[in-house]
């Protein structure tokens, strides 16, 4: 019996149909869908509000100082509380602790949209709603980062990761956008009150989620014993701590420099208004997205060391560039570049470190990841402020590109000498489930590295 071969273009479509598989492997589970579409909704909201509050800001006070200070009062709480949030973490159940967190940032949402609306908003209550934004934060960011292996477990967890940060990228095109045209239109209030609005999608995902017990191992452990776990057990990796390095330099140096300065980069330089603050916001977003998706089909391994190292090298250099354009053409293009560079870095170290950190420790160690990301950005942001306020947005943005790229240099010839983060991880010795406690004072287990082992 003949049996006809499929045509080229059933072929085709066969191939097509395999890549979307293997790109999205993590949305066969189900928690994970209930997750991915509510934060879909959510994070356009998130980053309508973020447009908003920098253009809001910058109309108060036409001030490239304050727009620091107000990011440092959103970001400096992840700092201080982090830590102490990556215990809670661990021992608590981590979807009910994101309901939590997510519905105090829908309330914040709504206070800020209140107050704009109504006209009676001053600086004074931007600082208290931005604080206690922050402080939500620091428990937020390590329980969210956590949460990830239960909804997808180990084998599409890198997969996950790279979808997540998807989303995250894919609302930064259209939240911005969104802003934009309703600040011309109806002004900031209706950013902020739609915001508090979206974060109804991300909670109901949360709440139709079955999610299996984990086991936790119980502790005798005093809350600063199990912090040092963490920190040692950082300290013990030279693949994780130079990640954390790099990407820390960054977080510092790199995003507060074009992020709080890019209402003066818009207005100053460009000679713009806030559609062009909109549209450097999506060319962003839209880089950022493109490498989600790259990372999405990236095979774990040595692939995704190797583009951190070169993307951490293009972003300093990017940086540097992008300070320079006086034409709005160029500086979309600079931004969608940064945009993939900065995301390529961020989320590789990510999974790098998920890749071979112990489950009883995970939630202790995104808490460091978080302040190392998030909560260094008051630092970063007061920086930004002040050499902006001295010295013009132009030469913040190129020093702070210089210093990103010195050290992308100095971590590239490390990890190349030492072998790290362009090797292939051993993940066998981060199960997901119970694991002991490690003792106070004891020392961890060496993290094996193709062979060499990095105490």
């Amino acid at each position: 019996m003949h049996i006809a071969s499929d045509t080229p273009r059933e072929r085709r479509l066969s191939r097509v149909w395999r890549a979307i598989a293997v790109g999205g492997s993590s949305l066969r589970h189900r928690n994970f869908r209930y997750f991915f579409f509510g934060q879909l909704i959510s994070l356009i909201g998130t980053w309508m509000q973020s447009l908003a509050q920098q253009w809001l800001v910058f109309t108060l006070t036409h001030s490239a100082l304050q727009l620091g200070i107000v990011s440092a009062f959103q970001f400096l709480p992840v700092m201080l509380f982090s830590l102490f949030a990556g215990v809670v973490v661990d021992r608590l159940p981590k979807r009910g602790l994101i309901v939590a967190t997510q519905t105090l940032f829908m309330l914040t949402a709504v206070v800020l949209g209140v107050l704009v609306v109504t006209g009676v908003v001053q600086m004074w209550q931007i600082y208290v709603i931005a604080s206690i934004y922050g402080t939500i934060n620091a428990f937020d960011i390590p329980a969210r980062q956590a949460f990830m292996v239960e909804m997808v477990g180990r084998d599409d967890l890198l997969n996950g990761i790279a979808l997540n940060s998807s989303i995250f990228n894919a609302s930064r095109i259209f939240g911005p956008a969104i802003a934009a045209a309703l600040i011309g239109a109806v002004g900031t209030g209706a950013c902020f009150l739609i915001n508090s609005a979206s974060f109804i999608a991300v909670i109901i995902g949360l709440l139709l989620m079955k999610i299996e017990r984990v086991p936790r191992a119980a502790s005798a452990q005093r809350p600063l014993r199990q912090i040092g776990d963490g920190l040692r057990y950082i300290a013990s990796s030279e693949r994780v701590w130079l990640v954390f390095a790099v990407v820390g330099v960054g977080a510092i140096f790199g995003v507060p420099m074009y992020s709080t300065l890019l209402p003066i980069v818009a207005t100053s330089l460009l000679h713009s208004n806030v559609v062009a603050l909109g549209d450097l916001s999506v060319a962003l977003g839209v880089g950022a997205l493109v490498s989600a998706l790259v990372l999405a089909y990236l095979p774990p391994g040595p692939a995704r060391g190797r583009l951190l190292l070169g993307a951490a090298l293009a972003f300093g250099a990017l940086l540097v560039v992008f300070g320079q354009s006086r034409s709005l053409p160029v500086s979309m293009g600079l931004m969608a570049a940064i945009g993939f560079s900065i995301v390529s870095v961020n989320s590789s170290g990510n999974a790098i470190i998920q890749e071979v950190t112990p489950h009883h420790l995970r939630g202790r160690v995104m808490s460091v990841w978080g302040i190392v990301l998030v909560g260094t950005t008051p630092i970063g942001s007061l920086i930004a402020g002040l050499l902006g306020q001295q010295f013009g947005a132009s030469a913040a943005i190129a020093v702070g590109g210089s210093i990103c790229l010195v050290m992308a240099v100095y971590t590239n010839v490390r990890a190349r000498r030492h072998h790290v983060i362009v090797t292939a991880a051993d993940t066998t010795s981060a199960p997901l489930g119970l694991a002991p406690e490690i003792p106070a004072g004891a020392p961890l287990p060496a993290v094996e590295l193709e062979g060499a082992t990095l105490d």
